[in-house]
């Protein structure tokens, strides 16, 4: 079965990032809210026996800065809700490429496909690494969007509400003088190599009898159910 060190050594090597950043990362989410990542998640060689804290990592690693802003900003990625295009009627009836939910759950059920051998999983094998990305733009407001280019369209998750996770940067006049605070706009990209290693870290919890059965994750609620 997976092991948090595994976790994060698999995943930082292929994002580019030491595992001693994402264990901290892991560490954030877990201090602050158990629903991303269990307390029981507590040391770098426990079994990781949820899909959920493997991906909030990956969104925590590529996203927040400083690492502080991990609970509130993978909170806002995974409630962010699919929205659907408005522009042509061809395009309204359109399949989703993910699932058409909120990018929590849509990109949880990528990988789980991609850990099983089922049709739908072998299919996105094949098919996805040639042309799919997810890229994550933090700023005045977050956005995420899902691109296949062989399609040749985007789906986009907007988490609307969630401006205040957005880090800023103050502008300043020769004097010294604030002139002015802007939200600093990043956009950061999630290869398809990297749901690769989500899925392998998966597939071997999976082959240790654990059962995948989709997040119901206070991250995934919509706000409305919060309140």
């Amino acid at each position: 079965m997976a092991i948090l060190s595994q976790v994060n050594r698999q995943l930082g090597a292929a994002m580019g990032i030491l595992p001693s950043v994402l264990f901290r990362h892991a560490r954030t989410m877990r201090e602050d809210n158990e629903s991303l990542v269990p307390r029981d998640l507590a040391g770098r060689n426990t079994a990781v026996h949820l899909l959920s804290p493997i991906l909030n990592i990956m969104l925590s690693a590529a996203s927040a800065d400083p690492i502080t802003a991990a609970p509130s900003l993978v909170r806002a990625w995974r409630r962010a809700p699919y929205v659907p295009p408005i522009s042509l009627r061809d395009e309204k009836n359109r399949p989703s490429i993910l699932g058409g939910q909120n990018l929590g759950l849509d990109l949880e059920g990528l990988i789980h496909r991609l850990a099983t051998p089922s049709a739908e999983g072998c299919y996105a094998r094949r098919e996805f690494p040639q042309d799919f990305r997810v890229t994550l733009t933090v700023g005045e407001a977050l956005v995420a969007t899902v691109e296949r280019s062989s399609l040749g369209y985007i789906d986009q998750y907007d988490a609307k509400g969630f401006e205040e996770t957005a880090p800023e940067r103050q502008i300043f006049t020769l004097r010294g003088k604030v002139r002015q605070v802007v939200p600093l706009r990043r956009i950061v990209h999630l290869d398809f190599s990297y749901f690769e290693v989500a899925a392998e870290l998966w597939a071997d919890s999976l082959a240790h009898g654990v059962v995948y059965e989709p997040s119901l994750l206070e991250a995934d609620m919509p706000l409305s159910s919060l309140r």
